[in-house]
């Protein structure tokens, strides 16, 4: 294995991505391994061991001083200098981009009159970020100041095009890369989605199918948040592809007071019990407190029904967690509580289709994996939230 080890290494990339053998599968990765095996063995006995011991050298020395010794060299660089003329000619490509050129079709003026609101100026002075009781697992209401004094800070009629960052999960990226045009009247989109985050910074994210995903390169992303909507008046966070499942090493499940700021990677905190959803909640709302100090108002959007399916170039395979709609409405239910704790905190339902019309939901047109949206995607959201990210008070500025 020593002797074949760089052999193996070489060749198994390019099998392994022929084969799928990544994408949770454990009959292709086998496959896919002894396949390898073979193909290195071939290439150890015949292309490696021959050249080191000096086949191309004694090859080279018996061509002589003929024009024919060059040929190969003549021919190696012009080889050399097609092939980086051809790199140099592809297009960038991302797989989260695509779909059908759409325009969205609801008009500005029309919208801003539905989203007219004519709440009064705010009399609260402070409010505390939604907490979770310990003891009994429930939603604790935030407080308010007993003296308040009356606020003006809030407008009536939104102006426009409205500022809103987005941010969140790869759910949120791909909305973010597939707007649909005709929007420049009415909304000004930034995006600092993070893929592969959420609201979790530790722990590891766990499928009934084996497949796993490590949070801990998500350090920080609440400052990431915060940067991401300095300037907007609208933070629209965009998740839950990665909020269905069990997670192990959540932090504060340990019975070991030691290993409760880290989490102990040997428990698995099951998908909506106590200590997951009070985690949840919690991770949110330091969130939502972050991107709330840079003056933002917050829009959590319904997370959507999610309909996975196995195509090529997905980077998760499709796992029976994300297509399971009691868990999308269980982490609904948490963002929904989040918002009536915190008047900065708003609720946005997404579109109907995802749950309730299975030709939409399963299009791969619309969702070009069943959870990440394509144009079309991105247009069937915005058409259902345009009117309430425009009701949203927000300070004047």
């Amino acid at each position: 294995i020593g002797q074949r080890s760089y052999g193996l290494y070489l060749w198994h990339w390019p099998i392994f991505v022929v084969a799928g053998a990544t994408n949770g599968s454990w009959w292709r990765f086998v496959w896919a391994s002894l396949v390898t095996v073979v193909v290195a063995e071939v290439s150890f006995r015949f292309v490696e061991t021959p050249v080191r011991r000096g086949v191309l050298g004694r090859w080279w020395s018996a061509r002589g001083a003929s024009p024919v010794r060059w040929a190969p060299v003549a021919g190696a660089a012009v080889g050399v200098a097609v092939l980086s003329a051809s790199v140099a000619a592809i297009e960038d490509f991302d797989i989260a981009v695509g779909g059908a050129e759409i325009e969205f079709a609801l008009d500005a003026e029309d919208l801003l009159g539905s989203a007219t609101t004519t709440e009064p100026a705010l009399s609260v002075t402070s409010t505390v970020p939604m907490a979770v009781d310990a003891e009994s697992s429930t939603t604790v209401a935030p407080s308010t100041s007993s003296t308040s004094t009356t606020s003006t800070t809030t407008t009536t009629l939104p102006s426009l095009p409205r500022s809103v960052a987005i941010v969140g999960d790869s759910t949120g990226l791909s909305f973010g890369v597939n707007l649909p045009s005709g929007i420049a009247d009415t909304f000004t989109f930034t995006s600092g989605a993070m893929n592969g985050c959420s609201i979790w910074d530790a722990g590891t994210a766990v499928s009934s199918m084996g497949a796993t995903r490590d949070f801990a390169g998500c350090s920080g992303w609440q400052d990431h948040w915060a940067e991401s909507v300095e300037g907007s008046e609208v933070a629209l966070v965009i998740i839950g592809a990665w909020d269905v499942y069990d997670v192990r090493g959540l932090a504060g499940t340990s019975d070991d007071d030691a290993d409760d700021a880290a989490g102990d990677e040997g428990v698995v905190t099951p998908f909506g019990s106590p200590e997951w959803d009070r985690a949840f909640s919690a991770n949110l709302s330091s969130g939502v407190t972050a991107m709330r100090e840079t003056g933002a108002e917050v829009a959590l959007l319904e997370v959507a029904c999610m309909r996975p399916q196995n195509v090529a170039g997905q980077g998760f395979p499709p796992t029976p967690e994300r297509g399971d709609d009691a868990r999308v409405a269980h982490v609904n239910g948490l963002l929904r509580a989040a918002a009536d704790a915190d008047e900065h905190v708003h609720f946005v339902p997404g579109p109907v289709e995802w749950c309730t019309d299975e030709a939409i939901a399963s299009d791969l047109g619309y969702r070009w994996d069943g959870v990440h949206v394509y144009k079309p995607g991105a247009n069937l959201i915005l058409e259902a939230i345009a009117a309430p990210l425009l009701a949203i008070p927000v300070p004047a500025r």
